[in-house]
């Protein structure tokens, strides 16, 4: 899951197929209800992935992908982590001090 607060892109990646398997049936749950259809993952490299289009799922929300015929399934809970400023934004921040001079190269953490 990737994005920001309750507006995320899911995507279902799996990482092990045989290499006979080109593409598997993928579909996305949000709290245990199917949202859409099925979609179709297919072989990118040694993966098989789909990714839905990014949608307002709420916060506190959990979202799961499963492919067929595998028991496995990867879920993952939506949670609001406040309006941060970008990565870029606090290391270009952190990295320089006032006068323009080198400070830390580390990213701050939050």
């Amino acid at each position: 899951m990737e994005g920001r607060n309750h507006w995320n892109q899911v995507t279902a990646i799996w990482t092990n197929p045989p290499k006979s398997v080109k593409k598997r049936t993928v579909w996305l749950t949000q709290d245990g209800n199917r949202v859409g259809k099925a979609q179709m993952a297919r072989r990118k490299g040694k993966t098989l992935s789909y990714t839905w289009s990014g949608f307002d799922q709420g916060t506190g929300a959990k979202m799961c992908v499963r492919c067929k015929d595998i028991d496995r399934v990867a879920c993952d809970k939506t949670k609001y982590i406040g309006n941060r400023t970008s990565f870029w934004q606090r290391s270009v921040r952190h990295s320089w001090g006032a006068r323009g001079t080198p400070q830390s190269r580390e990213p701050m953490q939050c």
